[in-house]
């Protein structure tokens, strides 16, 4: 039997929604934000899984290739492409937005967005910390030499190397 999975992911838990073929709901529950907790639940409440749909976040790189290591089909929407979706919706809450997904997957209406990998996510943390740490070097420099003119000490432009 063909099935469709919807997470919606939280740092906590996520929830989570199997429907078939025809869109009836075979499972909706809650687990653990952790890959393997939900390969384990989606292998077992999923029986041929056809895709799996993950919402971009923060925590959706991650989660993608975790779930991709498992051997699972993971799809990961555009966040504002399922939010416009899921707003028609009159039940507004995790458990919801996990079963609109799995509906949205079913039917085959979702934009799938291309997930970075990993070494692409570490250089760009890297880039952001070094951007940071330049910036608060900066400002350190010069409320320095703020504090130091009201004292009559000025200090001439210093060279960076």
């Amino acid at each position: 039997m063909e099935t469709f999975v919807g997470l919606d992911a939280s740092l906590e838990e996520t929830s989570v929604c199997v429907v078939t073929r025809e869109g009836a709901p075979i499972f909706e529950g809650k687990v653990a934000s952790e890959p393997g907790a939900i390969a384990r639940l989606i292998r077992k409440r999923a029986p041929g899984v056809v895709r799996v749909r993950l919402e971009s976040g923060p925590t959706s790189v991650w989660l993608t290739h975790a779930l991709m290591d498992e051997a699972l089909p993971v799809v990961c929407l555009d966040a504002r492409h399922a939010q416009a979706g899921l707003s028609v919706r009159h039940c507004k809450s995790d458990r919801g937005d996990a079963r609109g997904s799995a509906e949205m997957i079913q039917v085959g209406w979702f934009k799938a967005v291309h997930v970075k990998g990993l070494s692409a996510l570490e250089r760009k943390s890297l880039l952001i910390a070094r951007h940071h740490l330049v910036d608060m070097h900066v400002r350190i420099d010069n409320q320095l030499r703020g504090i130091l003119k009201r004292f009559g000490l000025v200090i001439g432009k210093c060279g960076r190397g």
